[in-house]
């Protein structure tokens, strides 16, 4: 008879199993970095679309800009609202099983104040919320932030881009260029004179 191969044996990790103390703070630490990602993408919003005003309005005058240029700006606001509500979106996910973590590792009874986190946020900070799952007052003001941010942005644009660009610098009017050539490059203001004494 032939011998089986022997199947190979699994180790067992060395480390004990993961506690809801160890998943709660690994989630709390998720959290905590995607709250960091919303705040920088306040900046990836805000810093390149007033970069791209600021060129373009200093540079209507040297450059025929065809008006969609003008609405670039909006699209990074509309690009990091949506990047800030997958990262909202995410958290709200987390806040529910930190939440039922919570209810796990310290305890579930009514009287207890310091539960973690998401019962102190709903019971302190934003009364008017019903359950833990609903956005907090600051979440709602910043989904009207970006809103108006976004809508702001769409106006300007078809300000700036409808605006009547201005004639480039040196060249001046058409009178004053057929003004010149009619005297040959001279110019045809009478020149101040200051009487000397």
């Amino acid at each position: 008879m032939e011998k089986e191969p022997e199947q190979p044996q699994l180790k067992k990790l060395d480390q004990p199993p993961l506690t809801h103390l160890d998943e709660y703070k690994a989630v709390r630490e998720e959290v905590s970095l995607y709250q960091g990602e919303m705040h920088r993408t306040w900046l990836w919003a805000i810093i390149p679309a007033g970069a791209v005003y600021t060129w373009l309005s200093l540079h209507t005058g040297e450059l025929s800009i065809p008006w969609p240029v003008w609405f670039i700006p909006t699209g990074f606001f509309i690009i990091c609202y949506g990047r800030w509500r997958a990262f909202e979106s995410r958290i709200a996910v987390f806040s529910g099983y930190v939440w039922e973590l919570e209810e796990a590792a310290f305890g579930n009874g009514k009287d207890d104040e310091l539960r973690g986190m998401a019962h102190y946020n709903l019971k302190h900070l934003d009364e008017q919320r019903k359950n833990h799952l609903a956005p907090t007052k600051l979440v709602r003001r910043a989904r009207w932030v970006w809103r108006l941010l976004i809508i702001l942005s769409v106006l300007l644009s078809f300000f700036l881009s409808v605006k009547p660009c201005s004639q480039p610098k040196g060249t001046g009017s058409a009178s004053s260029q057929t003004t010149s050539n009619a005297t040959g490059g001279q110019s045809l203001q009478p020149a101040v004179t200051t009487p000397v004494k």
